[in-house]
């Protein structure tokens, strides 16, 4: 399977039968702490990690005359991710200092770039909402990014929230929070979270009908056989 069909897959996969593929692998830190949708109406969004690594301002090494730099790597990130990735900034868990705003958000948006997720803040939230670009963040701030880090460097290993973040690794982020899929099991997590899927929305329309819990999930083996029945029907 190529990347382009497990990210279609995926974006029909909830984060939390993500998290459920992953934790039976032994990968449990994979849910990045505190990093939600910037708005309630903040849309879904999956795609490969393209990092970039912040670090602590330093009086003597500069500070917001740097934004005007082309060489800086958060103007080089602007002009340089893929389409269709997700720009994930390590921003050292700061929510007062903010990853980005309406205008970096309108350039990320209209390069087709696929969502931003970052462990620090956002400003300019209502302007930016209107935009309708995937945003996961820690919250507001009116402060600028400078008010505690400079971005140092892209395409690197990167710590998002607690999670450990590698370049091409996978991102997931719904209503539920950000999960990063290791990128050499993205495939096949994919697949088996997409049964499950289909397995919970079966087991979901029993419960609805009035059955017990028990046997109806986890499913029982006779509930299992009328879920394969229930899948050569169609659904």
């Amino acid at each position: 399977m190529d990347n382009s069909q497990t990210i279609e897959k995926l974006y029909g996969i909830t984060t939390a039968t993500i998290i459920a593929a992953l934790m039976k692998r032994g990968i449990r830190r994979a849910v990045m702490k505190g990093v939600m949708p910037m708005v309630p109406s903040t849309q879904k969004c999956v795609g490969p990690a393209f990092t970039m690594r912040n670090i602590p301002i330093r009086e003597d090494k500069g500070g917001a005359e740097k934004l005007g730099d082309p060489k800086y790597p958060q103007r080089v990130m602007l002009e340089t991710a893929p389409a269709g990735s997700i720009v994930v900034m390590d921003c050292m868990g700061e929510p007062g200092s903010a990853m980005a705003g309406d205008l970096m958000a309108a350039r990320l948006k209209v390069r087709g770039i696929a969502g931003l997720v970052g462990d620090g803040g956002m400003r300019d939230v209502t302007e930016t909402a209107t935009i309708g670009f995937p945003i996961y963040c820690k919250g507001p701030t009116p402060y600028p990014s400078t008010n505690a880090f400079l971005a140092h460097e892209l395409q690197c290993p990167i710590a998002c929230g607690t999670v450990a973040v590698y370049p091409g690794d996978i991102i997931v982020a719904d209503g539920d929070g950000v999960v990063v899929i290791p990128a050499h099991l993205a495939a096949e997590i994919a697949t088996e979270s997409e049964r499950q899927e289909k397995v919970e929305a079966f087991c979901k329309e029993k419960l609805l009908e009035g059955r017990p819990m028990p046997g109806t999930y986890p499913p029982s083996e006779a509930t299992m056989r009328e879920f394969e029945e229930w899948l050569k029907a169609g659904h």
